[in-house]
């Protein structure tokens, strides 16, 4: 554990040496840090410790994103399609179960590089385009319903033309953005009832409307502090910031 000063970064131990690039904690004594070749990592307030799952064998998907709606509630992606939930920490030990959207079948890699979670009955996750069975269509965007029965998916996508949406974050279930190729910037309007839902004849389907970035850069993350104050950044040097000062 490294001792920090005021107003200053300090290094940290960590017990990898892989790129790292997903971050999330629901308080400072439960982080966990995603990278790659399937490092998953966890920080209990002292110390950093390695913490696994079971990935298919021999496969070490690169992990891009973590998060979750609480301490036991967890949710990471990655390559192969690879996307877990768990009850973070039980008894010092990490369970996690594999829920993917589509089964991995070892023939082609597909990305998952963003997931948010507003709450333990749902979840978003963004990515490469790929095609649920039964589906008519390819979406780079699936909303996750979570019951006793399992994880139900549903593509509710906001570019249909896309082939990779890079983020997902939002403010509450009915205000969520997604960025992702050539300034491609979309977010959430009220929902509309009656949609047929994820497992639910009831639940309402958000309504996506096309956000201009004024950028055709690949934007790569998005932020905010409120939804009236949101910022996305990209490539070469792209940062965006949109504010809605008639609410």
């Amino acid at each position: 554990k490294a001792s920090a000063t005021a107003s200053s970064w300090t290094s940290v131990n960590v017990p990898t040496s892989h790129d790292l690039r997903g971050l999330w904690g629901s308080s400072a004594s439960d982080v966990w840090a995603v990278g790659a070749h399937g490092t998953l990592l966890h920080f209990d307030g002292n110390e950093w410790s390695e913490a696994s799952a079971a990935f298919p064998a021999g496969l070490k998907p690169n992990l891009y994103a973590v998060w979750g709606s609480g301490p036991d509630d967890v949710w990471i992606v990655g390559t192969y399609g690879t996307l877990y939930h768990g009850p973070g920490l039980v008894n010092g030990t990490a369970h996690w179960e594999s829920v993917p959207i589509v089964p991995y079948s070892g023939a082609e890699e597909k990305l998952l590089s963003s997931v948010w979670s507003p709450s333990p009955d749902q979840v978003w996750i963004t990515g490469e385009s790929l095609r649920i069975p039964g589906q008519s269509r390819a979406a780079t965007q699936y909303r996750g319903s979570v019951a006793d029965g399992g994880t139900k998916w549903q593509a509710i996508s906001p570019c249909p033309s896309c082939t990779v949406m890079a983020r997902v974050w939002g403010t509450s279930p009915t205000n969520i953005w997604s960025v992702g190729q050539k300034g491609k910037a979309f977010r959430t309007v009220e929902p509309q009832p009656g949609d047929g839902g994820v497992g639910d004849a009831a639940a309402a389907a958000p309504v996506w409307t096309d956000v201009d970035s004024q950028s055709t850069e690949d934007l790569r993350a998005v932020w905010g502090s409120s939804k009236d104050d949101v910022w996305a950044v990209g490539r070469r040097g792209t940062v965006r910031r949109y504010r809605d000062e008639a609410t």
